[in-house]
């Protein structure tokens, strides 16, 4: 799967922007804001906006890097290449 990689305090995610995509952390950390204040952290192997993009609204949050690391962004051409299984799967969840 392709990675992208991001930069200290990187903006990734902007709240209220549509996202057609979903993101998977492969290294490195990330802040989840709602205005300025400081809602999580996340981490390697957590994921984030997939809710936005099952429901193809609008972010509820803004997520800004917290240190350098990598992402794999999942988006409706990538997800069309996986199994029917795959699909239903991630869909159930």
């Amino acid at each position: 799967m392709p990675r992208e990689h991001y930069a200290l305090e990187e903006q990734i995610i902007a709240e209220r922007n549509l996202e057609q995509a979903f993101f998977i952390i492969v290294s490195g950390e990330v802040s989840v804001l709602k205005g300025d204040r400081l809602i999580s952290t996340l981490g390697n192997s957590d994921c984030f906006g997939e809710m936005g993009y099952l429901a193809k609204a609008r972010g509820t949050a803004t997520i800004v890097s917290r240190t350098e690391g990598s992402l794999i962004k999942i988006n409706a051409t990538l997800m069309e290449k996986t199994s029917t299984g795959c699909q239903l799967h991630f869909s159930k969840h």
